[in-house]
């Protein structure tokens, strides 16, 4: 019997995983304008712009070298086009930095062994760890903005992810202007596969709840509570590889083979964010995560070794 059954039932706690719909501001009314706390008119307010190279230089000088010469700030996304106005709490303000990798590495020789991909892997891991608690509430004029600052590495000229929107906070200008305020239409086929997707995530969550419920009515290690926990894990692997294709089939959505903003990927996973879908694999896919590090850790006294994975943590433990 693996052990791992024993750190998933842990990780699962005593609550049931719920799908609960929430909201997208993609499928949301356009607003004839955009975000007023954002922009003057169609401008980046100069305040705005001050606070947002401040906070990303402030924090990349501190470990890196030259930010100025390899380092140019981005705001992309939905916050700055005419669907800011969602109905929702803290908005999303999206920060993509288009770094010359040739030249931080040459500021930064330290680096110099790393693809530009495990170079955006140091950067981002250190950012989500240190900067995004620190931005996660950044207030702006009168509102509050999840500010997410993130490197990508195929970004070095911003237009080859297609982003729906992109302002040049450096230069002080759009590279990609969003499209006119108007109603967004999508084929029917696209809603049709959505439903289909949020039946299967119904299927998967309600298989990972009654397995839970089954094993607690059984002795921790009997047959029938192995067999229980066996179904919680068969159900946690349908989650992660239905959240592997959400998420991926998004991220691959903003790439020089994506459509971008309008491609069928990132309609997907919009509509499961709306639909509840995204957030309960989640936390499944964060539980099924957890089981098997801590299982790792008993069995071997560390989680497995990944090559890329433990050159980066090295790295980002020298910087």
């Amino acid at each position: 019997m693996s052990s791992s059954l024993y750190y998933l039932r842990r990780a699962m706690g005593d609550k049931d995983i719920t799908i609960v719909e929430g909201e997208s501001g993609y499928f949301s009314a356009p607003s004839t304008h955009l975000d007023p706390n954002l922009f003057n008119g169609d401008r980046l307010r100069p305040e705005v712009r001050a606070l947002i190279i401040s906070i990303v230089h402030g924090y990349l000088s501190q470990h890196w070298a030259g930010v100025t010469e390899w380092c140019r700030i981005y705001l992309t996304g939905s916050g700055i086009s005419y669907q800011w106005a969602a109905g929702r709490g803290e908005r999303d303000l999206d920060c993509q930095l288009s770094v010359d990798w040739t030249t931080l590495r040459e500021h930064n020789p330290r680096y110099s062994g790393l693809t530009n991909s495990e170079l955006a892997s140091v950067l981002n891991q250190k950012m989500r760890t240190e900067l995004w608690p620190l931005t996660a509430r950044t207030v702006i004029g009168q509102g509050v903005y999840e500010l997410t600052v993130y490197a990508n590495p195929a970004a070095t000229d911003i237009r080859l992810i297609r982003p729906y929107a992109a302002y040049d906070v450096d230069g002080d200008m759009w590279v990609v202007r969003p499209p006119a305020p108007r109603v967004r239409t999508y084929p029917q086929s696209w809603s049709d596969q959505v439903a289909r997707d949020v039946a299967y995530a119904r299927q998967i969550v309600d298989r990972f709840n009654e397995a839970r419920h089954r094993a607690d009515t059984e002795r921790p290690g009997s047959p029938r509570w192995v067999n229980a926990m066996v179904a919680a894990e068969h159900a946690a692997d349908e989650a992660q590889a239905l959240w592997d294709m959400i998420h991926g089939g998004r991220n691959a959505a903003f790439s020089e083979l994506g459509g971008g903003y309008g491609d069928w990927a990132n309609y997907r996973w919009q509509a499961h964010k709306k639909s509840g879908v995204v957030d309960a694999l989640r936390a499944i896919v964060s539980m099924r995560k957890r089981a098997i590090s801590e299982s790792e850790r008993a069995l071997y006294r560390r989680e497995l070794p990944d090559p890329d994975r433990s050159k980066i943590a090295a790295l980002i433990r020298r910087t």
